[in-house]
């Protein structure tokens, strides 16, 4: 492997796109059907609307929970050892194993 190899992202490697994708597929197809698991678990009625916008305002503050519980210390910990001395700006890298990691703890605790 040579020096340009260790700089692309995965996502220009067509075998981990299509894992990527087909992963992302299966839990979004599986959002749907927990969610009418959550509104018979919690009483939800077709008429209750109100109850419907409460349920999807807890479940988005939720995973905004668990994206900043989880990405505060990632973030901080890759930062120190990612980040070169004297760098300004966004480290693409860094914001790819972020996004990743966060992403998939958020749809495993789904």
């Amino acid at each position: 492997m040579n020096t340009t190899d260790k700089n692309t992202s995965i996502f220009q490697h067509p075998v981990w796109v299509a894992i990527l994708a087909s992963t992302a597929a299966i839990v979004w197809g599986w959002a749907y059907p927990l969610i009418k698991i959550g509104f018979a678990e919690f009483q939800i009625e077709q008429s209750m609307t109100g109850s419907k916008m409460l349920f999807a305002g807890l479940r988005f503050c939720l995973s905004g929970i668990i994206i900043l519980v989880h990405n505060a210390p990632l973030y901080i910990l890759l930062h120190r050892t990612v980040a070169q001395p004297g760098s300004k700006g966004r480290n693409p890298q860094l914001d790819e194993r972020l996004s990743g990691s966060h992403t998939l703890v958020h749809l495993l605790l789904y």
